[in-house]
């Protein structure tokens, strides 16, 4: 698994926030799978994020595509939690000094 730099750029952003947007719209019940469900805009974004190394694409057959997070998107994803996380606790530092 290789590590990404702590520095944002632009498009590791978007793979993260479309990354999570796919995670979120297409995770089943088994461990770390992303189905389309016959989505045409899901079955898009996961064959980007394929192109990109953050998913593995096991079947992209009958209009449903079926992949798994890899090691690198899996980091991608902790940095973004990670951000948020650290962006929560700002706001709630500022809050309480207001």
């Amino acid at each position: 698994m290789s590590e990404l730099p702590n520095i944002w750029t632009g498009e590791e952003e978007l793979f993260a926030t479309l990354l999570i947007v796919v995670q979120e719209a297409c995770a089943t019940m088994k461990d770390n799978e992303l189905n389309s469900w016959h989505r045409p805009t899901y079955a898009r974004a996961m064959r980007l994020l394929a192109s990109a190394g953050f998913v593995e694409i096991q079947t992209d057959t009958d209009g449903r595509t079926i992949a798994q997070v890899t090691p690198d998107g899996a980091v991608l994803l902790d940095r973004l939690y990670e951000e948020e996380r650290q962006e929560a606790l700002r706001k709630q530092q500022h809050a309480s000094n207001s």
